[in-house]
């Protein structure tokens, strides 16, 4: 397979007119190439998805002022970047309320949407249940295959010790052929 894929790479070159002097070596962690999310920006980006995705449906009545205000970026930018530390706990709360809420709100016409899933699942995931109101997990009670990131719902929180390591051939064209590898069985790395 080895030789296949290096005669493949040496056809590719022909043909994309690459300069085969020129190398440039890439580094990154396989299925972790997603930003690592604080908790407070993991509950906002899944409210504010649901709530662009109720928009796109037309159905701006069942959105309160409230919830229409993450579709401002500058409300982003407060709740996420411009806080104390202080007010961390206190902005995860409300934002925390907000989730429930929306995923009540929706809970009847929106089961189909990929958004409310993702919204119900890290609600599920990140509160409890506790005398017919919802609160917030302990950090400790969240399970480690918990949703992190809204754009790779299957990142999980574990360490991620795998790295792949390329050399792409960079020519006139703006593809990258990927020309060498080495897998490296004791470290699970690709070099």
């Amino acid at each position: 397979m080895k030789a296949e894929m290096e005669s493949l790479a040496k056809d590719f070159v022909k043909l994309l007119e690459i300069n085969p002097q020129m190398k440039r070596m890439d580094s990154l962690m396989i299925a972790s190439s997603c930003k690592q999310m604080s908790r407070l920006e993991i509950f906002y980006r899944y409210v504010s998805n649901m709530v662009k995705a109720v928009q796109a449906t037309g159905e701006m009545s069942l959105l309160d002022s409230r919830l229409l205000a993450y579709l401002d970026p500058e409300k982003e930018n407060n709740t996420l970047y411009r806080i104390d530390s202080s007010q961390t706990q206190s902005k995860l709360e409300e934002v925390c309320a907000d989730a429930v809420r929306l995923w009540e709100i929706c809970a009847d016409g929106y089961q189909d949407i990929k958004e409310y899933g993702l919204l119900e699942r890290v609600v599920q995931e990140q509160t409890q249940e506790t005398e017919h109101v919802r609160s917030l997990r302990s950090k400790k009670e969240i399970r480690t295959d918990s949703l992190q990131n809204p754009s790779d719902e299957e990142a999980t929180f574990r360490e991620k010790n795998i790295q792949l390591i390329t050399t792409a051939l960079i020519g006139k064209s703006p593809d990258a052929i990927v020309a060498d590898y080495v897998i490296d069985e004791e470290q699970h790395i690709l070099l």
